[in-house]
């Protein structure tokens, strides 16, 4: 997955177009490149602009995104891979889909778990995976559109 750099008035957004992720800003100096989360906060104050997307990737590796329950059937969290969701199917299993149009499968069906936990222990396990590239313990992603 690549970054886009994008200017923003006296700041720079940095973004993940595939994930539909905004990583982070930085902004311009003059006291250095200041290096806010995408709330806001500081992350860091780096001297070079190159630094700051490692700083940015730092943060979010130490501060991951938590799941959220939408519903009884459903959960999701907005990670700089995508948003994953875990929902409930009518049968009483749980499928994992990232960006809600790409869902993921073991051994070339839709992946089934028996639990919400189960689902979402899976797709933490496999958020970094590119579309299409299979784990060594059979889970690819799927586009679905």
């Amino acid at each position: 997955m690549s970054y886009l750099f994008q200017p923003s008035g006296r700041s720079i957004r940095i973004l993940k177009p595939e994930a539909e992720f905004i990583l982070g800003y930085v902004d311009l100096p003059p006291e250095g490149y200041r290096v806010l989360s995408p709330d806001g906060d500081t992350v860091a104050v780096v001297k070079e602009l190159d630094d700051a997307l490692p700083a940015l990737i730092d943060h979010h590796e130490k501060h991951p995104a938590q799941w959220e329950q939408e519903s009884p059937t459903e959960h999701e969290k907005l990670t700089p891979f995508g948003l994953l969701s875990v929902g409930q199917e009518p049968l009483g299993h749980w499928s994992v889909y990232r960006n809600l149009h790409t869902i993921l499968l073991h051994d070339g069906r839709p992946a089934a778990f028996r639990t919400a936990e189960e689902g979402k222990a899976v797709a933490d396990a496999h958020t970094r995976y590119e579309m299409g590239e299979k784990s060594s313990d059979g889970y690819v992603w799927f586009s679905m559109a």
